[in-house]
C-alpha cells in the first residue's frame, strides 16, 4: 500500500533519482528499466526510491513532471 503522507526528501538524492530515471526512460522504456538500473546510476539506495515515491510507476510520473 502507498502512504499518502508527505516524506521528508533529501533535495539532492531526489534530484539525482529524477534525472537518472528521466535518463533510463529515454533510454530504454518504463518496462525495459529497473529499478536497480536507475539507483546504480544515480548513486543511491533501492530504499529510496520506495521511501520517498512509493513504487516505479510513481517515479516515472515525478520524472516526467519535473521535465
Amino acid at each position: 500500500m502507498v502512504s499518502t503522507t508527505p516524506v521528508a526528501r533529501n533535495p539532492d538524492r531526489t534530484r539525482r533519482l529524477l534525472r537518472a530515471a528521466l535518463k533510463r526512460f529515454a533510454q530504454q522504456g518504463f518496462h525495459a528499466v529497473s529499478v536497480d538500473a536507475i539507483v546504480d546510476l544515480a548513486k543511491v539506495n533501492k530504499r529510496m526510491v520506495y521511501h520517498y515515491f512509493g513504487s516505479k510507476d510513481a517515479l516515472f510520473e515525478a520524472a516526467l513532471v519535473a521535465v
